[in-house]
């Protein structure tokens, strides 16, 4: 890291419905970051200028709603095709990204195989980084896993 930079930050994304449900707020470890996503007027835009406030990015969890193949960012649906509509936006996160950063995706709906894989292995290969996707409930032990002491999930 050139002298001067900030470090590598940790930084959870999630939508505001989700994040209330579930109780994130007072789970986040220290060092980690929270964006909340409204479910209107968000957009991948709206997302990579936070992402861009944060960077290096460590590790990114996006804890969103979805359904088979597809995730929501806010207003904003993100399927396997738009992932290459908006590979200019993605490219931009590839340098937002530490070179050895871990994306987590855990989306209510996206299931685990099936369209779910492939949209995780799209999202990897656009972003050039591994996306370790997990189901919804497993949120808290990713979050603990950002913990220093602790050792991260297996991929």
């Amino acid at each position: 890291m050139p002298s001067g930079a900030a470090p590598p930050q940790n930084l959870v994304v999630a939508d505001e419905d989700l994040a209330q449900a579930m109780r994130l707020l007072p789970d986040l470890p220290p060092g980690c970051d929270m964006a909340i996503l409204p479910r209107s007027g968000t957009s991948l835009r709206h997302l990579t200028e936070h992402l861009r406030d944060s960077a290096p990015l460590q590790t990114l969890i996006l804890i969103l709603d979805g359904g088979p193949g597809y995730i929501r960012l806010g207003g904003q649906i993100i399927d396997r095709r738009a992932i290459g509509k908006n590979q200019t936006e993605l490219t931009e996160w590839q340098q937002l990204l530490t070179a050895d950063a871990r994306l987590f995706l855990l989306v209510n709906g996206l299931p685990q195989s099936g369209v779910g894989h492939e949209f995780s292995h799209d999202l990897s290969l656009c972003l050039q980084r591994p996306v370790l996707p997990r189901l919804l409930p497993d949120a808290r032990t990713v979050l603990s896993s950002l913990h220093p002491e602790k050792t991260a999930p297996a991929a």
